[in-house]
């Protein structure tokens, strides 16, 4: 398949409801799509074959993202306190692990587990300014600052080679880019960034195509864009009617269905799912092995 469209259509999927849709993530082995609402501390389970959506209050917490792991059904959770296992049929809660910061003061945000079967997370201050930081969570729970502190350490991606690792920097809007070795599972150096200062909104949640091209949302920008990593250039534009562009996750029984997550964020119109049908195809996600 080759890149054919510059302009993609998306259609929700589900009502408009969620202050902080966030965290899209496919698993093929059920063929659902979890997604989260960030200040609820909901976990939402949209069936595309059934065009069902169902919701799970997990927690009086935020619930920052989520990572699938080799028990289908059963997913770890990052909240506010630390790292749960989340059991969907039993709805069972078990903490594993305390987060790197204090729970009054930051939350966990965006994450995916590595392509070395290690979990890549930031986190972010609550309320107010402050730095969050971007951190590498070993198979002991142990938690390795990476990079310099950032407000707001958002999406995260690997190359197809996976050489590369991806990480986006929302408020200064790069894309950081990182030496990635997957037999040890850690980044060695920073190898530059993909400056995107010069599109409308900010880069929030990215997932990479079978082409190696990133498909990043764009908070304030009202649209998903199809970049290319290797000079910043954009390929193609999904529009949406809304203005926080949260996350995108590539699904499907083709992996050629993009859902996009989004937030009505206090006020603005938002907060549903909403899904596209594109050219290129992504992957599977990777998956955490549990002990």
């Amino acid at each position: 398949m080759t890149q054919t469209k510059s302009h993609y259509s998306a259609n929700p999927v589900t009502e408009p409801g969620a202050y902080l849709g966030e965290g899209p993530t496919w698993d093929h082995r059920l063929g659902c799509l979890y997604w989260v609402d960030i200040t609820a501390g909901t976990l939402h389970i949209h069936g595309s074959s059934t065009r069902t959506n169902t919701s799970h209050k997990v927690s009086d917490e935020m619930l920052g993202c989520l990572f699938l792991t080799t028990v289908p059904g059963v997913l770890i959770l990052a909240l506010e306190s630390g790292f749960h296992r989340y059991n969907v049929n039993s709805k069972e809660l078990t903490k594993i692990a305390n987060a790197p910061t204090e729970g009054d003061t930051h939350r966990f945000n965006d994450g995916k587990c590595g392509p070395g079967g290690e979990l890549w997370i930031g986190t972010m201050a609550q309320r107010g300014s402050g730095d969050g930081q971007f951190y590498r969570i070993d198979d002991a729970w142990n938690s390795l600052p990476i990079g310099e502190p950032m407000p707001v350490p958002n999406g995260v991606e690997w190359s197809l080679d996976g050489r590369t690792l991806y990480h986006c920097n929302t408020v200064n809007k790069r894309i950081n880019t990182y030496e990635y070795d997957a037999t040890k599972g850690h980044v060695t150096q920073t190898s530059g960034a993909i400056d995107l200062s010069h599109l409308d909104g900010a880069p929030d949640g990215i997932a990479l195509d079978t082409q190696g091209h990133l498909w990043i949302a764009f908070w304030g920008g009202s649209c998903v864009r199809c970049i290319d990593p290797a000079n910043g250039s954009v390929l193609s534009t999904i529009d949406l009617p809304v203005p926080c562009v949260t996350s995108v996750a590539f699904g499907g029984a083709q992996f050629d269905d993009l859902f996009i997550t989004t937030a009505s964020n206090g006020g603005s119109v938002g907060g549903a799912l909403y899904h596209a049908k594109v050219d290129v195809p992504g992957r599977p996600e990777n998956i955490f092995s549990l002990n």
